[in-house]
């Protein structure tokens, strides 16, 4: 079966899907996408990342990129897809947009729902030590992540598993999913099931502040180790890139070379022996250095 589709979304975990979508022989009827914005040291106007895509391939279907989708409608309605399809795009749709499918939006989270709703599913899982995740297919509503399920597929979370490797591959089985699931969907041999709503969980997007670690609890991951050294290490992990882990120059810290009382941002480290070991830091305006 041909899908006959609109694709919402605009950072990695979004184009990753599209690219798998593309590569199987399913490009949507049109992208709609976040527009240009301002990005980098030098603040350089940057596309999201599924429309660099879209034009590296030279891929005709059109790019909207509404500041809010409701700016479109009339587009939207011409284009006359069988779904909608909604990865990581950031903006509320209201029941005008996602009413207008022959079917339905659908909507794609990288968790088990109804667990770990909302803007950090991927990071809170790392957080928790979950020792197992998965993505979600199911039927947008007008509350966020709240609709019929569709399907879903579980992975393990590896120790090892960060930020970055745990996102791609939730969006690596979020594409073999459509492609399994959704022309099952269209053709009425699947019937979407209700949330267990008691059950719901909900995660927000995590700020520079609350990405911040005590110096001593830093002295202790890496010194003492314990709990302290575990709490570090998840943090790390589902932190980076993005808000990025930081504290103030310690002690231990200024054996690897690190001022004291600057900041510090802890990129990547590992665990040996219940201690936790700094791999990558980064001071302040300064170029990440390998350590250790």
């Amino acid at each position: 079966m041909k899908l006959n589709y609109c694709f919402f979304g605009s950072p990695r975990f979004a184009e990753i899907i599209l690219q798998e979508l593309v590569r199987a022989g399913h490009p949507p009827l049109a992208l709609v996408c976040n527009p240009d914005r301002a990005a980098g040291k030098h603040r350089k106007l940057t596309a999201p990342l599924t429309k660099q895509f879209a034009l590296a391939k030279k891929l005709t279907f059109p790019i909207f990129q509404p500041e809010r989708p409701e700016e479109i409608i009339n587009e939207l309605r011409d284009i006359k897809a069988d779904f909608f399809l909604i990865a990581a795009y950031a903006q509320i749709i209201s029941a005008s947009v996602f009413g207008l499918p022959r079917h339905a939006s659908i909507g794609v989270h990288p968790s088990l729902l109804p667990r770990n709703r909302g803007a950090s599913p991927i990071q809170q899982a790392i957080l928790s030590g979950d020792s197992e995740t998965g993505v979600t297919l199911y039927v947008l509503d007008e509350k966020t992540d709240h609709g019929p399920i569709i399907s879903l597929r579980s992975l393990p979370i590896e120790p090892n598993d960060d930020y970055i490797s745990l996102e791609t591959k939730l969006a690596l089985n979020s594409a073999s999913l459509i492609l399994d699931s959704i022309p099952q969907f269209i053709s009425g041999k699947i019937t979407p099931q209700e949330q267990d709503h008691h059950q719901a969980t909900v995660t927000k997007k995590i700020s520079t502040a609350e990405a911040y670690v005590l110096p001593d609890k830093v002295r202790d991951a890496l010194t003492k180790g314990g709990q302290a050294a575990l709490d570090l290490d998840r943090l790390v992990r589902a932190l980076n890139p993005e808000p990025g882990v930081w504290t103030m120059g310690t002690p231990e810290l200024v054996a690897h070379k690190f001022p004291d009382k600057k900041r510090v941002k802890i990129l990547k480290g590992f665990l040996r022996n219940g201690i936790f070991i700094p791999r990558l830091l980064q001071v302040e305006g300064k170029k990440p250095v390998i350590v250790g």
